[in-house]
């Protein structure tokens, strides 16, 4: 077996998001043209905290080691994230918003930091 390092297994993964993310938006799709404090910003980073909070605390206490349940955390707001923009997209046919997403994420990465440390 390889022993590879934290960051060639980080690549793959990335390589992943950056595909999954072209392809959902589109790569030129139809892109808001929103503000970075536009209405709905405190719901996309507290619906995202709780996912990430609720999703690290539960894998830290099903005995994951704290930086595993910290990636279990970080990718269920990711997917969360991603799929919320991509049905805003093509379902409501309204347009992609990348600073929903970055709102999604930092709710996601602070609520998945307090559930990682609490958990352990």
């Amino acid at each position: 077996m390889v022993n590879r390092s934290p960051a060639s297994r980080r690549t793959p993964a990335l390589a992943l998001l950056g595909a999954v993310l072209c392809t959902t938006a589109g790569c030129g799709a139809s892109v808001c043209k929103d503000s970075w404090l536009g209405p709905g910003r405190a719901e996309h980073f507290a619906a995202s905290f709780a996912i990430g909070a609720g999703v690290s605390t539960l894998a830290g206490h099903a005995g994951w080691a704290p930086g595993s349940s910290a990636a279990l955390g970080l990718g269920a707001v990711a997917i969360a994230g991603t799929g919320k923009e991509t049905i805003d997209l093509k379902v409501s046919k309204t347009c992609w918003s990348w600073k929903d997403l970055a709102w999604e994420l930092l709710g996601g990465a602070a609520g998945t930091a307090i559930g990682t440390a609490a958990s352990h």
